[in-house]
């Protein structure tokens, strides 16, 4: 018999790898509030937008789960 539920085994919530997808201001596809245009791909390849960039309109990361 398969059991459904296991108490003795905590639950692991994975954060997405992808910066971009835990942030605010994300939009459809790859866009943002920050860059309406595209993501650049240096910010998607480094997964930090912690500080201004030029071209980010003054818009950084900002977590949508805190």
């Amino acid at each position: 018999m398969n059991r459904c539920y296991e108490p003795d085994r905590e639950y692991v919530e994975r954060e997405d790898p992808i910066i971009c997808n835990r942030c605010v201001h994300k939009r459809n596809g790859v866009t943002c509030d920050a860059f309406p245009d595209g993501i650049p791909m240096e910010i998607l390849r480094s997964g930090e937008h912690f500080e201004s960039v030029p071209g980010d309109r003054g818009i950084i990361f900002e977590d949508k789960n805190k």
